[in-house]
């Protein structure tokens, strides 16, 4: 645990807290603010090229499992 000899290392590390606790905080709202946005074009294309792409390589493997469900699977 630290122990502070001065009262300023006692405010240095106090500071040091609530700057990663604001940080945090900001960063968990600046998240949660990206995800209530609807996907851009460019996002629904490329969701879309993803899921050809999977559904390709299903069909040319003969596998049977989608990889998508695979990976739900080893989850």
């Amino acid at each position: 645990m630290l122990d502070p000899k001065t009262p300023f290392q006692a405010a240095a590390i106090f500071l040091g807290g609530i700057a990663v606790i604001a940080y945090t905080i900001l960063d968990i709202n600046r998240t949660t603010r990206m995800n209530e946005k609807p996907m851009t074009m460019e996002q629904q294309r490329y969701l879309q090229d993803m899921a050809k792409s999977i559904q390709e390589n299903q069909r040319n493997s003969g596998n049977p499992l989608s990889e998508l469900e695979a990976a739900a699977r080893s989850r």
